[in-house]
């Protein structure tokens, strides 16, 4: 009817970049509400709770996104208030193992508050304290070198007997590796000559890379009171990688 009349012409064009604009923000929405789901059923709770709290931003009248964010929220503060307690009793645990230079207990404790809270730098910093003690207290060292025991196999480790002395709080300090997709139950059998007068029973788990083991060996009064002279591996369930094999002693 008029085809030099600017207004008609702008009015058009700005309803078609607002329609887009909208296309834009729908669109948008839909992904982050699809992404918040696929989190929180995935259980990645912080992910979800960011990419609901976006939704809510690009539509605050939307009650869902903010909802499910905020119960998501409370879900994750609940969460993180039982790992603290746990992480706490862990490190009380731990700490009062430590003190009494009950070395096995300690690692074991200060390890499980760590897998608790990984961004505490405490327990890692204890963890470096007992590896320095063990290291100054170490009486010998049987094997340096990789191999692998098989399965049903055991591979033994001669020694000069320890100074009774050196009985009363003695470890052993496995490095070794778990291949399989399974927990191995591993023997640490230890004796004299031809007679096997004990030994402990620990569970490897499946991992990538080398797994430390600290076995307190000095609980069993056989390994006290006899001058044992000779350890043995054992791995039921599958083969186990060894590295490391020493012997250290506590106070």
């Amino acid at each position: 009817i008029k085809p030099g009349a600017l207004y008609p012409r702008d009015e058009a064009i700005s309803l078609r970049n607002r329609l887009a604009e909208l296309e834009r923000k729908e669109a948008s929405y839909a992904q982050l509400i699809t992404e918040a789901e696929s989190k929180r059923d995935a259980g990645l709770l912080l992910d979800a709770i960011r990419a609901f709290e976006g939704a809510s931003q690009l539509k605050p009248d939307q009650t869902y996104p903010r909802s499910e964010a905020n119960r998501l929220q409370d879900l994750w503060d609940a969460e993180q208030a039982e790992k603290r307690k746990a992480y706490d009793a862990a490190i009380a645990e731990a700490d009062a193992a430590w003190r009494r230079k009950v070395i096995d207990e300690a690692m074991s404790g200060y390890r499980k508050a760590k897998a608790l809270l990984p961004e505490d730098p405490y327990p890692d910093q204890r963890i470096k304290e007992i590896t320095v003690y063990l290291e100054e207290h170490l009486v010998m060292e049987l094997n340096a070198a990789p191999l692998e025991v098989g399965e049903r196999s055991e591979r033994r480790f001669t020694f000069k007997p320890l100074d009774p002395r050196q009985r009363k709080a003695t470890y052993i300090i496995l490095s070794a590796r778990n291949t399989s997709a399974s927990d191995l139950k591993v023997y640490l059998n230890y004796g004299k000559g031809k007679d096997k007068n004990g030994g402990i029973v620990f569970k490897a788990p499946p991992a990538e890379g080398m797994t430390e083991f600290i076995i307190r060996v000095s609980s069993q009064y056989r390994w006290y009171d006899i001058d044992n002279d000779w350890i043995g591996i054992y791995p039921e369930g599958g083969p186990l990688e060894l590295n490391v094999v020493q012997i250290a002693t506590g106070e």
